[in-house]
């Protein structure tokens, strides 16, 4: 368990899920791979480091035949499409997209970004958390204002405190 802004975060912990696909992916790696992979993109502990890793994994083509839509009205023709691989040794094994997330226990909007960030020719695993400044943070000259504004007013010692210490 990590902190995260306060909060407590559990472990992502793995679970060998069958996707059930026609690739059959269950065959192809041992659940005792999948756990090194898992294991190995965990204890890279930097953001940054693990999504270049998942955009490494994963390969980008472009489609070789396209066929029409009948029920997607609002959306184009597929510009391309994704193949998914998982490292097992020297050899890398092509699995379905379901079966990759499930071994890396991430979620497909992290994935999606991650790849976004690569097609926008930016550093896959680049990570803008927390950079920008809140646009309802205080400045520092108006909280040093009202500092000082505080420490102005006079100080009393409360009378009683010193009851409360005689009573002891």
């Amino acid at each position: 368990m990590s902190q995260k802004g306060g909060k407590v975060v559990k472990a992502k912990l793995f679970e060998d899920k069958d996707c059930g696909c026609s690739k059959r992916c269950n065959t192809k790696i041992t659940m005792d791979q999948r756990q090194k992979c898992f294991d190995k993109f965990w204890k890279m502990g930097d953001f940054s480091k693990q999504n270049a890793y998942l955009s490494g994994l994963v390969t980008r083509e472009a489609v070789k035949q396209h066929r029409p839509r009948t029920n997607c009205k609002n959306r184009g023709p597929k510009g391309v499409t994704y193949q998914y691989r998982i490292n097992v040794g020297r050899v890398s094994r092509q699995v379905c997209k379901v079966y990759f997330l499930d071994t890396f226990v991430v979620s497909n909007g992290r994935l999606a970004r991650a790849l976004r960030k690569e097609e926008n020719e930016r550093e896959p695993g680049e990570d803008l958390r927390g950079k920008k400044t809140p646009a309802n943070k205080t400045s520092e000259e108006n909280l040093n204002r009202v500092r000082d504004h505080i420490n102005s007013f006079a100080r009393y010692d409360i009378h009683y405190q010193q009851n409360l210490k005689e009573s002891f």
